[in-house]
């Protein structure tokens, strides 16, 4: 054996050498920092709060379990509340809390014991499925009012999600997800699991302070889907309670540094190549968002603002929709405390309403208590709604400016809430000014009473009154009210409610699409909970509605509502609903009954389906006739190449049809959706539509169909949520009759946060 070769076998010994020692030492290093957690992982008194110490010293994953396991406060969750009530968990998950002087840090420690089936999809931020990657998060009530809080929320693959959680009493939670700012994350997958860090800059949070400490109510989280999908919290979770965020333990935090963050600005350009058909336009656009905020105010002004419906990914069903169909709001100007304008009826102040703005200005704050907002938007373009007691309409005049300013107060304490909402919408021949009052009270721990009055006065100009009205010269008055009794409960849930709308109610600014009638309803939920190795709940419910014409008093629909639902294995639901119904049409009643059947459910990991199937009857207002329709909705996602791809294949068949298809529509659509970095992505769309209409004028197969073939490329790199570009591609093709119309767009945006 030459010299030579033997080097070779020794180099090739110490190299095994290392490696099995540096394999060992991890080994050694992760288990003595389980058995370190465990050791520190006391149960809290949460009665008290826990005073979270702060060093001055930014760190990552490995220095927080190794350098500063003894510095932190520790927490476990050991109880689980989505599959069982406050059961011990199948998974054992420990937080580590500490405090640098720029942000508040959050360790997740999650131990598997099968790090194999951990799943998570790569994509875009926000964009995940968070009943379907195993996350973690935190909920953060940063004024200790028990009604919003901040919520972060974070997939194995360390893809962000946030919004703010709003706490509407028994009526549960809404998240607005229009919240957006920078915070920090890091994953690093061990052998027993993996770890996650979550870093919350103070500078950018909206906070109280009292003699240098913040003091907020904090409720982490941790999400496993496996068969069932479990939840898991540090505490026992009151499912009987009125309030969810009032719930959650107080921690303290002494930080005397100002929280003032430094002025942001956010400067855009994009272009839009437009042909239509022969015809050729190019939109090119400029402007700026900017933003002040200190410990309790932000200012936010913006010129141009960008209103481009690049980053809305659903083409949307423009045809058989009797009502408006929202957009939801991703604009950042319009991000900041979107919970304010949450009410109980409808959508108060409705910002995709204002269509091609100039400039314009918006103050929101909070002093304890006391919740501000004000915007003053100048738009060169009018949209109008039209609403009705059975339909609504809505017109826009280009080229007809309006001003649009609300200003409103919110007041929250001790789960009590009392609001003013009041709206104008200035045109140079017209107005609509809306004011809005609310309220939420708890009556005792268990029920909550939900109120709210609306009145609005609108003079619309006359390019709407000539096509809408007879009369021309009258203003328009209206009222509206609602009243609502809720029970939550783990067990038996039930609620109570009233509402009313007159024909003149309009709101300018926001969305009501339906008005001229009262209704009443009461629904109630039982649900069992066997604990069975398939079957996780069972619920029961029935629900019971009138409705009539507020001016006569006519009924307008009578409604009576069966539903069974189950949530059982593989992340299945299941749910049976049988409806009957007697409405009118004129002097015409209809006794109708309807069928509904779906499932939804994850067989795979890699593999989500969704079947839905209606059947019934209906009537055909042109005929004035009773019919019969049935409807299947089928929905595919694959994940492929380890989840960083989506491929999505839906199809809506309807059918309404007696003697005939009197109308008939089928939808197929097929999306792709493509990870490629954290920040770099593509997305591909295509969506075929047709519709066939039979001429109720005939009793003959004499139709009118609609074609539509439309496909959408978009390439997408995304820093945070404000720097991102985009450049996308779009075709339609249309076809009514014989007659045809193509479009192409071509599109790029830019935008970046200084």
């Amino acid at each position: 054996m030459n010299i030579h070769n033997l080097r070779k076998k020794y180099h090739f010994a110490l190299l095994l050498c290392i490696f099995f020692t540096v394999n060992v030492n991890t080994k050694i290093n992760d288990s003595l920092v389980i058995q370190t957690i465990r050791e520190r992982a006391d149960s809290p008194d949460f009665a008290e709060a826990t005073t979270i110490p702060v060093i001055d010293e930014i760190f990552t994953i490995e220095t927080m379990l190794i350098e500063h396991i003894r510095d932190a406060i520790v927490w476990s969750l050991p109880y689980e509340i989505n599959v069982g009530q406050n059961v011990i968990a199948p998974f054992e998950t420990y937080i580590l809390m500490i405090s640098t002087e720029e942000k508040f840090i959050i360790t997740f420690v999650c131990i598997d014991d099968d790090p194999s089936q951990i799943r998570a999809t790569h994509t875009d931020r926000g964009r995940w499925n968070t009943r379907s990657d195993d996350a973690v998060g935190v909920y953060i009530d940063t004024f200790g009012e028990e009604r919003n809080a901040y919520y972060l929320m974070l997939n194995a693959r360390g893809v962000q999600y946030d919004a703010m959680r709003l706490d509407q009493g028994a009526r549960g939670t809404y998240d607005d997800e229009a919240l957006a700012f920078k915070w920090s994350s890091e994953v690093v997958h061990k052998e027993f699991g993996y770890v996650v860090q979550i870093g919350i800059p103070y500078e950018y949070l909206r906070t109280s302070r009292n003699n240098g400490i913040l003091r907020w109510n904090i409720m982490p989280f941790r999400i496993i889907p496996r068969e069932f999908v479990y939840k898991t919290i540090p505490f026992p979770w009151n499912y009987e309670m009125n309030c969810l965020i009032c719930q959650y333990p107080e921690i303290e935090i002494k930080y005397e540094r100002s929280l003032t963050p430094p002025v942001q600005l956010i400067p855009y350009t994009s272009a839009v190549y437009d042909r239509l058909n022969v015809d050729r336009d190019m939109h090119p656009s400029v402007g700026i968002d900017f933003k002040y905020q200190t410990n309790n105010w932000s200012f936010d002004g913006t010129i141009l603002p960008d209103f481009s419906q690049i980053e809305t990914d659903a083409f949307q069903m423009e045809t058989n929709v009797r009502f408006l169909t929202r957009v939801e709001e991703r604009r950042p100007f319009f991000m900041e405390r979107g919970d304010l304008m949450r009410f109980p009826i409808g959508r108060s102040v409705y910002t995709r309403s204002i269509l091609d703005p100039a400039f314009g200005l918006r103050w929101t704050g909070q002093i304890g208590a006391h919740n501000y907002s004000m915007m003053s938007l100048y738009d060169r373009s009018s949209w109008f709604l039209l609403p009705g007691a059975e339909t609504s309409a809505q017109e826009v005049l280009e080229d007809y400016p309006s001003l649009n300013t609300y200003l409103r107060y919110r007041y929250d304490s001790s789960r009590s809430v009392l609001g003013l909402l009041v709206t104008s919408k200035e045109y140079a021949d017209g107005y609509n000014r809306v004011l809005n009052t609310h309220g939420q009270f708890p009556i005792g721990d268990r029920y909550t009473i939900s109120t709210q009055l609306i009145g609005s006065f609108t003079e619309y100009p006359p390019q709407i009154t000539e096509i809408y009205r007879e009369n021309t010269d009258d203003s328009i008055r209206g009222f509206g009210y609602y009243i609502r009794l809720n029970k939550p409960g783990r067990i038996w849930e039930y609620t109570i409610s009233a509402r009313g709308y007159g024909d003149g109610v309009i709101t300018g600014l926001g969305v009501l699409e339906r008005v001229g009638k009262n209704r009443v309803g009461a629904s109630s939920m039982y649900h069992f909970r066997p604990q069975a190795n398939y079957i996780s709940r069972v619920g029961v419910g029935a629900q019971l509605i009138g409705v009539w014409r507020q001016s006569d008093g006519i009924p307008l629909n009578q409604e009576f509502e069966i539903t069974v639902s189950a949530d059982a294995t593989s992340q299945t639901y299941l749910e049976a609903r049988a409806v009957g119904r007697q409405e009118y049409f004129g002097e015409t009643s209809f006794d109708l009954f309807d069928k509904h059947f779906q499932v939804a459910t994850n067989i795979f990991s890699w593999y989500q389906t969704h079947i839905s199937i209606s059947a019934g009857d209906a009537i055909d207002y042109e005929l004035v006739e009773r019919m019969n329709f049935h409807s299947v909705m089928f929905e595919n996602n694959l994940m492929l190449l380890n989840r960083s791809v989506q491929l999505s294949y839906a199809i809506n068949y309807y059918n309404l049809f007696q003697e005939f298809d009197a109308q008939k529509a089928i939808i197929n659509r097929l999306s792709i959706l493509a990870q490629l970095t954290q920040s770099f992505g593509f997305r591909v769309i295509g969506q075929w539509r047709q519709f066939n209409w039979l001429d109720p004028r005939y009793r003959a197969e004499v139709s009118e169909r609609l074609t539509t073939f439309q496909n959408q490329i978009l390439l997408r790199y995304r820093i945070d949520f404000a720097t991102v570009f985009y450049l996308g591609f779009y075709t339609m093709n249309q076809t009514v009759d014989n007659e045809s119309r193509e479009r192409m767009q071509i599109f790029a945006k830019f935008s970046y946060r200084l």
